[in-house]
């Protein structure tokens, strides 16, 4: 319980220190420590299950396990993903126009599918993605074409990247007290830090989100 709250503080930390970039349109550091957040999201969640499974059976848990539960980046982006976003264009109007139809309808099947596929390959797709987007948001390196600069970061790719890590700890964040054992334990603690508020308001806004 001690290092999910920890790692969830220091989430919120990455995460509004991430949102600082973006807004002084530092967008490569903005994407590196927003993938940061989210790991850090994630490794709160791998540590809440560990308690949760170690109360259940009565087991200790060692320092090696948690080391071992919380070592590997695409694990930690997996479980710190908030949920599969999408932002259509026009060109996708076709295939989604039968969710609005009836939902006993061939039409509202058939395009409830292709959305289901979607959703699929790209939570599949999503945690490698992330990593590699920080990764060439962090190094130079040669590429094909020449050099990857990290100087060259997209705004629109750090701005989708803040807004589902700003989703995925606002989600935890207020999962932390629908578990009223978990609550009762977070109020016993005196020394529990207090975790950034999620980000919200006007902040989102200022994201374009």
């Amino acid at each position: 319980m001690h290092g999910a709250m920890y790692a969830m503080e220091q989430g919120g930390h990455l995460l509004r220190d991430a949102v600082a970039m973006y807004t002084s349109s530092r967008y490569a550091s903005s994407m590196v420590l927003g993938v940061f957040a989210r790991e850090e999201i994630g490794r709160a969640t791998i540590l809440l299950e560990m308690r949760k499974n170690a109360i259940a059976t009565g087991s200790a848990v060692s320092v090696k396990a948690v080391a071992e539960a919380c070592d590997d980046h695409v694990t930690k982006l997996t479980r710190g993903r908030g949920g599969i976003t999408f932002e259509w264009g026009p060109e996708r109007s076709a295939d989604l126009k039968g969710l609005w139809a009836d939902p006993q309808s061939e039409e509202f099947k058939k395009a409830h599918a292709f959305v289901d596929d979607l959703v699929a390959r790209k939570a599949r797709r999503d945690p490698d993605d992330t990593h590699q987007k920080r990764m060439r948001a962090l190094y130079v390196e040669p590429t094909d074409t020449g050099w990857n600069r990290p100087c060259e970061t997209a705004k629109e790719d750090a701005r989708r990247l803040l807004r589902d890590t700003a989703n995925a700890y606002g989600i935890r964040h207020g999962n932390l007290y629908v578990d009223e054992a978990l609550a009762k334990a977070l109020a016993e603690w005196k020394e529990c830090p207090t975790l950034p508020h999620p980000i919200s308001g006007p902040e989102i806004l200022a994201l374009g989100c």
